[in-house]
């Protein structure tokens, strides 16, 4: 069973407990609230959806990366695993926790999702380098 980031405590990834993800976040049709947040674990990542869908990372109470999966050998899981290896580079590889969300429409969500980021923040996530 995944373990979930309770607000205001989450696990560190060598297991102190730190305050992160406080309170919750608007987002186009739906709320992405700091409860739906997961830390960013192996055991964890380990039990995400083999399915598509979008996924956010946090750094604290910070969304640093919103990314998609699109399905197929592209999962949640395969692209979580991915942020955690370090293979989409060291700006979400140290990332505290993670939403996600399934979706049949990974594409045009993630795009939303960033549009909202950039439309609230006036930039995307540190970690994005564009939309799409």
């Amino acid at each position: 069973m995944p373990t979930l980031a309770v607000t205001p405590q989450i696990l560190t990834k060598n297991g102190n407990l730190i305050s992160v993800v406080k309170g919750f976040f608007y987002a186009p049709r739906g709320v992405i609230m700091a409860s739906d947040t997961y830390a960013f674990t192996w055991e964890n990542i380990q039990n995400a959806p083999a399915q598509a869908g979008v996924y956010a990372l946090f750094d604290g109470d910070e969304i640093i990366y919103i990314g998609r999966a699109q399905g197929g050998n592209t999962t949640i899981r395969s692209r979580l695993s991915a942020h955690k290896n370090g293979n989409e580079g060291s700006c979400t590889q140290f990332a505290l926790a993670y939403w996600r969300e399934t979706t049949s429409r990974p594409v045009s969500r993630e795009k939303e999702l960033l549009e909202w980021f950039k439309g609230k923040h006036g930039r995307l996530p540190r970690c994005n380098s564009r939309i799409g």
